[in-house]
């Protein structure tokens, strides 16, 4: 794995931070290869973007859900809008929604870290509400979280730090996610055309 300031690339795992230069090219590009790598057969595309609007921490999927959701993308379902959230409480419910053996699911999620601003895309699963001490399963084939805040050691201070999350914070790093996402459908677009050609 190489490292520099605002790039960490490894086969499975890119880390960009939101601020850099080409962010959302990058998520993008390293989103398509997974899809691509992907030995999943699979029908759709599902982003599955998980938090809630109650907490401006927490906020960052369902933000994201609703700016691509408005702008409109072909070949991905979103799932999770400031409207129609999914978080603890309904997320059990939302996946036994979803055809699991047939889709392809994104789940993104806020996170707590080192290094705030950060994107992150991991080929494999993710764990939401890890970073408040939940344990809510494991979800997803491929997942993207934003860190939103530092995170803390105290448990009783955890939930504390996403309530006071800037949401400046969470609006840029929606705003590089969609762009990424956009850029992908395209991507994934003329693939298809392509091979259908």
């Amino acid at each position: 794995m190489s490292t520099s300031e605002n790039y960490v690339y490894g086969v499975d795992r890119i880390a960009v931070k939101a601020s850099g230069k080409n962010a959302s090219e990058k998520i993008a590009n390293h989103l398509y290869r997974l899809i691509r790598a992907s030995k999943k057969k699979y029908q759709e595309i599902i982003l599955l973007c998980i938090g809630t609007d109650r907490c401006s921490g927490d906020s960052y999927g369902p933000l994201l859900g609703t700016l691509l959701t408005e702008q409109g993308i072909e070949n991905i379902k979103v799932m999770g809008t400031l409207h129609n959230p999914v978080h603890a409480k309904n997320l059990s419910e939302t996946m036994e929604s979803i055809d699991v053996d047939n889709s392809l699911i994104i789940a993104v999620d806020a996170s707590l870290g080192s290094e705030v601003g950060r994107i992150t895309v991991t080929n494999g699963h993710m764990v939401p509400g890890k970073g408040v001490d939940k344990d809510l399963g494991k979800v997803g084939d491929i997942s993207i979280t934003g860190t939103v805040n530092y995170s803390v050691l105290a448990q009783d201070m955890k939930f504390t730090v996403l309530l006071n999350t800037r949401l400046v914070t969470v609006w840029g790093l929606a705003q590089v996610t969609v762009s990424a996402v956009q850029q992908l459908s395209v991507m994934l677009k003329i693939s298809n055309t392509a091979r259908a050609v």
